[in-house]
C-alpha cells in the first residue's frame, strides 16, 4: 500500500496526520518531564526526540503558548 494511502487513512480515522500525532505525543511527554523532573531542557529535547533545546522551545511554544522554562516555573509555582 502506498504511503500516501496509509497517511490518508490515518488522518481519516484520527483526524490528524501521523507527523502531527507524533509531535503531539512528544510535546505531551516533554510537559510531563518538565513537571516531574529537574532534567535540563536539552536532555528533555533529546529524550522526546526533538533533537535540540532550540527545536523543543520552538515547537513547545507553538503548541503550548509558552517556553519550556516558563512552563516549568509556572507549574512548580502553582
Amino acid at each position: 500500500m502506498p504511503a500516501g494511502v496509509c497517511t490518508r487513512r490515518f488522518d481519516d480515522r484520527l483526524g490528524i496526520s501521523p507527523g502531527a500525532r507524533l509531535l503531539s505525543r512528544r510535546i505531551a511527554e516533554a510537559r510531563t518531564l518538565l513537571e516531574q523532573t529537574d532534567l535540563p531542557i536539552e536532555a528533555i529535547a533529546t529524550r522526546v526526540g526533538l533533537t535540540s533545546a532550540v527545536n523543543l522551545r520552538r515547537r513547545f511554544r507553538a503548541r503550548v503558548g509558552t517556553t519550556p522554562g516558563a512552563y516549568r516555573r509556572t507549574f512548580r509555582a502553582g
